[in-house]
């Protein structure tokens, strides 16, 4: 079953994402370039790789590629929602939906989440 999945999961990506191949892809994608204008905490900035002020940096978020990764993140939403209402919370937007990391549901979603994130690591590189 698990081969079956990864095959599974390799065809979508391959079918979802070919278009977007060397794109930051649609929606709230995008890429920004930053001027480091002050430095607040030198030992943080030094782990994030930033050494002077002045420094250019530049942010990309691209998201999920070929929509793996968002139908996983819509499923589990949906099924946070859910709990969350099971436990009388009530939140203002639905994606701010969270379950504590010790529920199944939450372990499913990080298992659900795991095949995404390394071909992700591999594609993104």
């Amino acid at each position: 079953m698990r081969v079956r999945t990864r095959v599974r999961l390799v065809r979508g990506l391959r079918r979802g994402g070919k278009d977007e191949l060397g794109t930051t892809g649609s929606g709230n994608h995008f890429i920004e370039v930053q001027v480091v204008n002050k430095i607040f905490d030198a030992n943080l900035a030094k782990r994030l790789g930033i050494e002077q002020e002045g420094q250019v940096m530049v942010l990309i978020h691209t998201g999920s590629r070929g929509g793996l990764g968002h139908q996983v993140a819509t499923d589990y939403i949906r099924i946070a929602e859910n709990k969350m209402k099971q436990w009388n919370l009530f939140l203002p937007d639905r994606e701010l939906a969270a379950m504590p990391l010790t529920t199944r549901e939450a372990q499913d979603y990080l298992a659900a989440m795991k095949p995404r994130l390394t071909m992700r690591g591999r594609i993104g590189r």
